[in-house]
């Protein structure tokens, strides 16, 4: 609980100062992305989860407030979940292949470091906090007969609270900022709210390229 709202404190701050008036000497640079997401649950569970990997991608727009010290705000499409092989349902296992798949609205708000190189090459790294809204969720159970049943999945709560923290490179190439990236994201919140008795939470790597405007 103390943990949820300190996070929200922090992503409150983020954006105040994200979306604050430009004083002089600051920039705005916008992008946009694309790229792969893989993600799994971890926590207790009768069941061993595997990563799913699936497309993602967004934009965002990072105020510059010094050549090094950035604030970037973004909005992606992000769909997180888990794969397990026989699947432990009600308790019981089974032969049934099971696949977790939840589309969220990811929203990061960001601090970002670059290194200021004289260079058309330049690392990064950024940590922050992210909240996401989970727009749909389906669990898919797949027989060995490879028959397969698709069904809703209201277990999944509706709201995640994640920290996340990565690094990338930008790219000057020809006329273009171009830009590559990997992040972390470890969810704070229980993926299934109504079971606290087995906790377990989001995990993900994104891996992104993008362009700068």
């Amino acid at each position: 609980m103390y943990a949820h709202q300190s996070i929200l404190s922090v992503l409150t701050l983020c954006c105040v100062v994200a979306f604050a008036p430009t004083a002089e000497g600051q920039t705005w640079s916008p992008h946009l992305s694309i790229g792969l997401s893989s993600a799994t649950y971890v926590g207790e569970t009768d069941n061993e989860f595997g990563y799913r990997s699936t497309m993602a991608g967004g934009g965002g727009v990072t105020m510059n407030l010094t050549p090094v010290i950035g604030i970037r705000a973004e909005v992606l499409y992000i769909i997180r979940g888990a794969v397990a092989e026989n699947a432990v349902i009600d308790g019981e296992p089974t032969e049934l292949e099971a696949r977790f798949s939840v589309a969220y609205v990811d929203i990061p708000v960001l601090v970002v470091a670059q290194l200021p190189l004289a260079s058309r090459v330049s690392p990064y790294v950024f940590g922050g906090g992210a909240y996401a809204r989970n727009v749909d969720a389906q669990l898919t159970l797949i027989s060995p007969s490879n028959d397969k049943i698709q069904q809703d999945d209201s277990s999944i709560g509706m709201n995640e609270l994640s920290l996340v923290g990565g690094a990338g490179l930008s790219m000057s190439v020809a006329t273009q900022k171009l830009f590559v990236e990997a992040r972390f994201a470890g969810g704070l919140s229980n993926v299934r709210p109504d079971r606290e008795d087995a906790p377990f939470k989001n995990r993900s790597f994104l891996f992104v390229a993008g362009v700068r405007f």
